[in-house]
């Protein structure tokens, strides 16, 4: 049996764990959709743990994203043709997202202004919901997963583990923001 370390070497695991913190990280820092404003809002008026739960949402999201591209369940081809109408309703329920948000205002504030807390199980179905139904997520990440295949020659073992490190790096850099 080999040692861990000569093991990881030989595999050749050390590129796509590298590239996968990078990628985490910078998706996490430069993404300014839906989800970094719900995180900060999360962090405003509520708690780090109800944070934590609206991330753990969001990753559920991007983890089912990642299997149904690493086990090739969708072709480039019905992506592209479908393009416009994920778009479409992608859009709608993001505009449904705010409408709501506007409506439910005043019926979320207690007599003093603050704002009324919601069950913890809330914010982690916001989460995933809010990220799986952009289709811009899908996209993005097909591109990443078979841009980084193609540019590294990854086998489909060193592609899940790209994908997951980028997964983690990018939880645990957004988690900063909701402190």
């Amino acid at each position: 049996s080999l040692p861990y370390s000569t093991y990881f070497t030989k595999a050749g695991m050390f590129t796509p764990i590298l590239n996968g913190i990078i990628t985490g990280v910078i998706f996490s820092i430069c993404s300014y959709g839906a989800v970094f404003f719900m995180l900060i809002k999360i962090g405003m008026q509520h708690n780090f743990r109800k944070g934590f739960m609206f991330e753990l949402g969001h990753m559920a999201s991007i983890l089912l994203l990642i299997s149904v591209i690493q086990f090739s369940l969708v072709k480039l081809t019905d992506l592209t043709a479908y393009s416009q109408m994920f778009c479409l309703i992608g859009g709608l329920v993001v505009i449904g997202f705010g409408v709501n948000s506007f409506r439910n205002a005043k019926n979320q504030t207690i007599s003093n202004g603050a704002v009324k807390p919601a069950p913890w199980y809330r914010y982690m179905i916001e989460g995933f919901l809010i990220n799986i139904i952009n289709p811009f997520e899908f996209i993005l990440w097909f591109g990443i997963i078979g841009g980084v295949n193609m540019n590294f020659n990854l086998n489909s073992n060193q592609s899940l583990v790209f994908s997951i490190t980028a997964l983690i790096a990018m939880g645990a850099t957004d988690l900063g923001k909701v402190i």
